[in-house]
């Protein structure tokens, strides 16, 4: 009786193995169907991020296209000139004109964008135009699925962009028993920087370890230099140097303000230019 289930043990132990060599080979087919499936599906599409999330910028193609279309109206309004900018089934409103005909675009970039809804847009073109003056040009878009995009209307004259008043530093006047030997040292260096053909000139007025290039002789700084308080802490200060700049070479007179990092060791020394590499 024993010798006769240790048989049916002996026979079943075989099977077993068979059984589990088919399941272990199911399950090897089963990831290899599934890998190929995954590899010949169909990607998701992303998301198109040619605009932000808030809305407020646009793909390079529309960008460029209402550039085109805010210079284009303001050389020629003509409805013959502008018909390029509709779809073929369209065309601009006749009498189309322009607050400056004629007239040549020096540089032209986007500043505003209002989205109307995920096709169109109120494209905001700021244009400087040769011999002076400033147009801001809305230009309404639409931008179908293949990322083709066409005019809606003619541009429109309007405002500039608001100007952001959030953040905004205001200097203060130089103050405390210093102010007067931070004055002199922000004055000599401004001058050195802008007129100084190496940076010997500037040698003793920076801090023990910082270089800067100076800007070569091509300018000189006109007296007197305004100095002005941006932020402070203890040994630490960072000041705004206000003046003229006269180009060497041409005499053109440029406003500008450098904001120096200074720093107190046995005295009072620059520790760089922000905004220039050190």
């Amino acid at each position: 009786m024993y010798d006769r289930i240790r048989e049916g043990f002996g026979g079943v132990a075989p099977r077993a193995r068979v059984l589990g060599r088919l399941a272990l080979w199911a399950l090897v087919a089963l990831i290899f169907v599934r890998g190929l499936g995954a590899i010949f599906e169909s990607p998701t599409p992303e998301p198109d991020r040619s605009a932000s999330s808030s809305g407020r910028s646009v793909d390079d193609a529309t960008a460029a296209f209402a550039v085109r279309f805010a210079r284009s109206f303001l050389a020629d309004p003509s409805k013959g000139s502008l018909a390029s900018f509709f779809p073929p089934s369209a065309s601009p409103p006749a009498g189309a004109s322009s607050p400056g005909g004629g007239r040549e675009v020096a540089q032209a970039e986007v500043s505003a964008v209002e989205p109307i809804d995920p096709a169109r847009s109120i494209v905001t073109v700021t244009c400087e135009m040769v011999g002076g003056g400033t147009h801001n040009l809305a230009v309404p878009i639409v931008r179908d699925p293949e990322g083709r995009v066409a005019a809606t209307g003619v541009p429109y004259p309007v405002s500039g962009p608001p100007v952001a008043d959030e953040g905004y530093e205001k200097p203060a006047p130089l103050a405390g028993d210093d102010a007067g030997v931070i004055h002199d040292l922000v004055a000599k260096f401004t001058s050195a920087y802008v007129g100084a053909s190496d940076g010997t000139e500037l040698a003793y007025l920076l801090a023990p370890g910082v270089t800067v290039t100076p800007l070569g002789g091509s300018f000189k700084a006109e007296a007197p230099v305004k100095v002005s308080t941006l932020d402070e802490t203890e040994g630490q200060l960072t000041v705004l140097a206000s003046t003229r700049l006269t180009e060497v070479a041409t005499g053109i007179k440029y406003p500008v303000g450098y904001r120096l990092s200074l720093v107190e060791r046995d005295r009072w020394y620059v520790a760089g230019i922000e905004g220039v590499p050190r």
